[in-house]
């Protein structure tokens, strides 16, 4: 543990060919914001517009950093049990699709920024897995499970 109880971690920088690179860096981000805060402060920051820069982050920039966290925790999760097997099959790509689906929709309690979030990835992932494919998939996990017993 460093100095003011916070784990020292080196900051994350997102990067478009990783999938999990943005979450992750928001994430650390969150976490390390109390030291963001405490050098923003301190006098020997030479320049003075990046100590502007960190003095800016609101508490609503917070809150939507930390709304983000919330909606797309699922998406590395979901990653991180995908990418422990050797092998995937069907039996689990299904369900963790059917929950992502479930997880991004849209409901009336929702902010703005958290259903922009929900319909720009929900958009997105549903392109991958259109109409056939899907259809094809549910019936290859029946088959096998109608020859599984």
């Amino acid at each position: 543990m460093e100095e003011g109880g916070l784990p020292e971690h080196a900051v994350i920088l997102d990067v478009k060919t990783r999938w999990n690179s943005l979450f992750l860096m928001v994430e650390r981000f969150l976490e390390q914001f109390p030291a963001f805060q405490a050098t923003s402060m301190d006098h020997r920051l030479k320049k003075l517009m990046d100590k502007d820069r960190l003095q800016r982050i609101s508490d609503e920039d917070f809150r939507k950093a930390e709304e983000f966290v919330k909606i797309t925790k699922i998406l590395y999760t979901s990653t991180l049990c995908v990418s422990a097997e050797r092998s995937q099959n069907l039996g689990q790509i299904l369900p963790i699709l059917s929950k992502l689906q479930h997880h991004f929709t849209v409901n009336k309690e929702d902010s703005s920024f958290t259903k922009t979030i929900k319909d720009t990835i929900w958009n997105d992932l549903s392109k991958r897995y259109q109409g056939c494919s899907v259809i094809l998939l549910n019936l290859l996990l029946f088959s096998l499970e109608l020859f599984s017993d």
